[in-house]
């Protein structure tokens, strides 16, 4: 999975520690591998990447999702701009 966000320079560092708190929900939801990105070419995008087993198990993450989950979520959003999610 891919999750690609837009970030102003003034939240970079807020965001990255936010988005390395929500490694741990992704990691615990089932994703073997987890790294964050920035972008050299656009200073305001990142690139979340991380592996689940399949389409299934992607869903199943969804379904397990918690309050705080929803929190940090919120908070990354208030940071940043969600841009685009795809599967890979």
């Amino acid at each position: 999975m891919t999750v690609e966000y837009l970030v102003p320079p003034d939240r970079a560092e807020a965001f990255l520690q936010i988005v390395h708190e929500y490694e741990r929900v992704r990691r615990r939801d089932g994703a073997a591998q987890w790294g964050i990105y920035r972008d050299t070419e656009t200073n305001d995008r990142y690139v979340e990447e991380f592996l689940v087993a399949s389409w299934a198990e992607r869903l199943r993450q969804h379904a397990r999702q918690t309050q705080a989950d929803r929190d940090l979520e919120d908070r990354l959003a208030t940071l940043g701009q969600e841009a685009l999610v795809c599967a890979t």
